[in-house]
């Protein structure tokens, strides 16, 4: 399990570029069962997806820190953690795009050049560009659904519920490459690619809570129009972090249960409360404490 997340690293200007040491190992079997030339041209198409993401990225003025490389594609880290929505969904749509571009371009190429290669060529392609398409993270189109629903659930609640899927997924990927192991050997690469997906997801899930208070933090520093909210002072703090969406300041209005008005708290405030009391405190605490450092400064 710890191969699977296992990378090499190499650079191009101004991006680090990590391989799963698990594509060597699918490579070494490749080559062992006389493939090699198809593990070469299915993983250049595979680059060739991460690349449209690369290059989708710089065009719409974003940093690139990494490239990771995997047998289903791939996850571009960017430097600007929050981007504009329409940005990010062009970015994402990039990859899958790009492979069922190519996949048409060999299609139509002349009848007499669709050898068995070419027609392999189209298949990947195809495969490929559809598979990133799946409502699953880390897939391309998981992370357009997540997109989709932070506007309507709240950051939080949108990657719990695609996580859970996701994880769903790949234990079926998983039983069905086992099985379709009797037919040909070469299929543990599907088996490779569930637990690739499961061991990400597992791994974003572990840091939801860090991902939603840097992009708090962020978006309380950015000169952002105000969202106002308005909370109970007896509800939790977790209700505000699985409500929260990216690109939005809010305002917190907080009021007692006969709606009393009781102050005001901004992001910032909120991420000093879970600091020091944890997701699971109520508003009342944060005001409490927003007014104590008030008074000792």
């Amino acid at each position: 399990m710890i191969l699977i997340n296992r990378m090499f690293t190499f650079k191009i200007p101004k991006t680090k570029i990590e391989l799963n040491y698990v594509l060597v190992f699918v490579l070494i079997i490749f080559i062992l069962y006389g493939n090699a030339s198809t593990f070469f041209v299915c993983f250049l198409f595979v680059f060739l997806h991460e690349l449209s993401h690369y290059f989708t990225a710089l065009l719409l003025g974003c940093e690139i820190e990494r490239m990771e490389l995997n047998l289903w594609g791939g996850v571009l880290h960017l430097k600007n953690y929050v981007i504009k929505p329409s940005h990010e969904m062009l970015i994402l749509i990039a990859g899958p795009s790009s492979n069922l571009l190519f996949a048409l371009i060999f299609n139509i190429l002349p009848k007499y050049t669709q050898t068995n290669f070419i027609k392999e060529i189209i298949l990947f392609n195809a495969v490929l560009g559809l598979f990133n398409l799946m409502p699953i993270v880390p897939l391309d189109g998981g992370k357009i659904i997540r997109l989709y629903l932070t506007y309507f659930l709240g950051y939080g609640k949108a990657i719990k519920i695609t996580l859970f899927f996701s994880k769903i997924f790949s234990i079926f990927l998983l039983i069905s490459g086992i099985y379709l192991l009797q037919y040909d050997i070469l299929n543990m690469v599907i088996c490779f690619v569930a637990l690739n997906i499961y061991i990400s997801s597992k791994r974003e899930s572990n840091f939801v809570l860090y991902k939603i208070m840097r992009y708090m933090d962020i978006i309380d520093r950015q000169m952002l129009s105000n969202r106002i909210v308005v909370y109970k002072s007896n509800k939790k703090i977790k209700h505000a972090l699985d409500s929260f969406i990216p690109s939005k300041k809010r305002i917190f209005t907080i009021v007692n249960d006969k709606g009393k008005y009781r102050g005001q708290l901004s992001e910032s405030d909120l991420l000093n409360g879970i600091l020091k009391y944890g997701i699971y405190s109520d508003f009342k605490k944060i005001l409490e404490l927003k007014k104590s450092n008030k008074k000792e400064l």
